[in-house]
């Protein structure tokens, strides 16, 4: 299991060949609010519904 990483995701399917990759909502969510915020929309998005 693991994050939304393209890189990761061919890594793992490259070195583990059969194996099912899962990822994980709660770290995929985390890293789209820590996107957020690196460009400075943090204040946007937590008062405006319409961009949630």
């Amino acid at each position: 299991m693991s994050d939304f990483e393209p890189a990761l995701i061919t890594v793992i399917a490259a070195k583990f060949v059969g194996a099912t990759h899962s990822s994980c909502y709660f770290h995929f969510t985390q890293a789209v609010y820590r996107a957020i915020q690196r460009v400075g929309l943090s204040t946007s998005y937590n008062n405006d519904n319409d961009i949630k």
